[in-house]
């Protein structure tokens, strides 16, 4: 899984669920990302009907001042629950939505495993139903290959990008040696974030999810870009680099952002 890091704690303790969050993966963050549908933590749970699917969302409360809303975007076989404490770090200076992905999480399943254009495309169509656009948008893992096409693909609806930890890296852009980086990673993670990961990868069948790779390692994120407008800002999610408009001149409103 290896989400984004949050901000490192100003003074609280680690049972804090909202705000600065603490470093590390405790039971206050696995009680955080099993939630759903049940509102805490300033997050609640909707549903809206997306080109005929049933798709879920963890998202915040608008804070006040009319700031740049994010949109986190969850990886392969996981969904919002991993990305919650990311989720109310930001919250309470920006609003944050956290959909699941069609198959997902809470979300509907399309007729057959999407790629990421067609995430992307399904993503698109969310924000216009909820009139967001435009966003910064953080994808990890695979979720970064879905905002790259995203950004690539519907420019209008993407301000600023952060790809965290995308997925697949050339040297093993195989199922086979993704399965190894997966198995590795799995040995670095807090152990309370298995509870979340069994539960993620039960609510998307293991059929999904090996088509979903079979798609990801077909697709070479890094050839997504020539053709955009908006140039990301590849790291472990420590800052924002804004989208350039179409026409290459930087304005007020298009200088780099950081959010935490």
């Amino acid at each position: 899984m290896n989400a984004p890091p949050v901000p490192a704690p100003r003074g609280a303790g680690h049972d804090r669920t909202t705000g600065p969050a603490p470093e590390g993966f405790g039971w206050a963050q696995l009680r955080l990302a099993l939630a759903a549908p049940r509102p805490v933590a300033g997050l609640t749970s909707e549903h809206r009907l997306v080109d005929g699917i049933r798709t879920h969302c963890r998202r915040s409360a608008t804070p006040a001042g009319g700031q740049l809303p994010v949109l986190l975007v969850h990886g392969l076989a996981v969904s919002h629950r991993y990305l919650t404490p990311l989720a109310t770090a930001l919250a309470p200076t920006h609003p944050v939505y956290v959909p699941d992905l069609p198959g997902f999480g809470l979300s509907g399943p399309p007729p057959r495993p999407y790629d990421a254009v067609r995430h992307a495309a399904h993503l698109a169509a969310w924000l216009e139903a909820y009139a967001l656009a435009p966003v910064c948008v953080l994808g990890h893992s695979f979720g970064a290959e879905v905002a790259a096409a995203l950004a690539a693909r519907h420019p209008d609806a993407v301000r600023a990008v952060v790809l965290a930890g995308p997925t697949s890296d050339p040297a093993a852009r195989s199922r086979w040696g993704q399965a190894r980086r997966w198995l590795l990673d799995t040995t670095r993670e807090a152990r309370l974030q298995l509870p979340v990961l069994l539960r993620d990868v039960r609510d998307a069948g293991p059929h999904r999810v090996y088509a979903t790779l079979a798609h990801s390692v077909r697709n070479p994120v890094e050839t997504t870009w020539p053709g955009s407008p908006c140039p990301p800002w590849c790291s472990p999610a420590r800052g924002i680099r804004s989208c350039r408009p179409p026409g290459g001149r930087r304005s007020p409103d298009w200088s780099p952002r950081r959010l935490w």
